[in-house]
């Protein structure tokens, strides 16, 4: 038997920008938020919120909260396939880097969001910096390591204080404004010796 639809369904992954779509979001709780709104307002829209149970908002007509880790891609992908989304809507860094666009693609879906290799741009400050770099797009003088010694002789070649930044995602936490260059040392070497952001911190760009 033929399902019967309400109308254009999209899943909303973290971002509530599907204004006149059903949306489902996958991601943080403030922009999922966003989403619930949008489905109070357009009532006629259901809301479905990935991997977070976001108490702010399960309580919303309209709201359900699903489970699903935002790099668990195959899942994702599966809940939009049985969704019948017309639209995907993604935010986390962590699920584009990891190739949801990708898959949301290759399963026939509409997705709003880049494919992995374009998702470098956020998933590298490494790649980041050289692509600004390369394009003459105004950035800071940097540096890229992966071994202490290097980052320390770049450090001590600056003339002022500089910025220490763990080159993959550390959900915001990775990034060291340093005081001093004895400051700028400990924080590379707790990212390539410690292992403090763990791979997100094996290579850093110094700025």
């Amino acid at each position: 038997m033929q399902r019967e639809r309400c109308g254009p369904r999209a899943i909303v992954c973290e971002w509530g920008l599907a204004h006149l779509v059903a949306g489902q979001a996958l991601g943080g709780p403030a922009r999922s938020r966003q989403g619930a709104e949008i489905a109070r307002i357009e009532r006629r829209i259901p809301f479905r919120e990935i991997d977070h149970a976001n108490p702010g908002i399960a309580g919303e007509p309209k709201v359900t909260c699903i489970p699903i880790a935002a790099d668990a891609i195959g899942e994702l992908t599966a809940a939009a396939v049985s969704e019948r989304a017309d639209l995907v809507v993604c935010g986390p860094e962590v699920a584009l880097c990891a190739g949801l666009g990708d898959a949301m693609r290759a399963a026939g879906l509409s997705f709003f969001g880049p494919s992995k290799g374009a998702a470098e741009i956020e998933g590298s400050k490494a790649f980041a910096k050289r692509l600004m770099s390369n394009a003459g797009v105004a950035t800071a003088a940097f540096g890229v390591f992966d071994e202490v010694s290097a980052a320390e002789a770049f450090i001590d070649a600056q003339r002022g204080n500089v910025v220490i930044k763990a080159d993959g995602l550390a959900a915001g936490k990775g990034v060291v404004v340093a005081d001093d260059k004895a400051q700028a040392k400990a924080a590379v070497r707790r990212m390539l010796s410690e292992g403090a952001f763990g791979a997100a911190g094996a290579r850093v760009v110094i700025e």
